[in-house]
């Protein structure tokens, strides 16, 4: 079997580092996000290119952080997403990486509260 390469380095074609929201629905996405799905984050560690957020492991967590996924790539293409499950219904990590540019970007959006959260 052939993993995907992961490498996240940006290559000219990829996608800048711009949200597709006007200015009023990404405060809104903003403020939503951040009382849904980052106030619930159990610990952040910092990826070379991004960073791991961990959720509790439940179903419901399941299907929140793949909704979160699939709205967030419609209007932020240049996100690359991850779920990683730890075995016998662990914790959930949502990994949001990209390029450094993204890494700062992910970092202002979730605010200092959260990452007083990190590793």
């Amino acid at each position: 079997m052939t993993l995907p390469n992961t490498d996240t380095k940006r290559s000219p074609e990829a996608p800048p580092i711009v949200c597709t929201l006007s200015d009023a629905a990404l405060a809104k996405r903003q403020e939503e996000i951040s009382g849904t799905i980052f106030s619930a984050v159990q610990e952040i560690t910092h990826l070379p290119d991004g960073y791991a957020f961990r959720f509790e492991g439940s179903e419901e967590w399941a299907h929140r952080l793949m909704g979160f996924i699939l709205t967030e790539r419609e209007c932020c293409p240049f996100f690359t997403f991850e779920l990683r499950f730890e075995p016998d219904g662990g914790s959930i990590w949502l990994h949001l990486r990209g390029s450094p540019e993204t890494k700062s970007y992910v970092g202002s959006l979730i605010g200092p509260k959260a990452m007083s959260r990190t590793d």
